[in-house]
């Protein structure tokens, strides 16, 4: 129910227009049309619950977990 109130709190134009402003060093990129097409998927049926178990989500390891594991080969140069 929590989760719930906190969703419905913060899938509000204004509130997404407050983070987004937080995030972008020029908040003139922040326009109502940004605003609007990140929260309308969030206003699909069943985006509180997809919402709720990203948030939550405690299986598995974290991504910093699996970083050192990453192998990476970086190609040779030919000059």
């Amino acid at each position: 129910v929590i989760g719930k109130l906190f969703f419905n709190a913060v899938a509000t134009p204004e509130s997404v227009k407050n983070i987004l402003c937080q995030c972008y060093h020029d908040t003139s990129a922040v326009t109502d049309e940004l605003v609007q097409m990140i929260l309308q998927p969030g206003l699909d049926p069943g985006a509180v619950d997809v919402f709720l178990e990203f948030i939550c989500y405690s299986g598995g390891p974290l991504p910093e977990d699996l970083l050192p594991l990453v192998k990476v080969r970086i190609p040779q140069l030919c000059y």
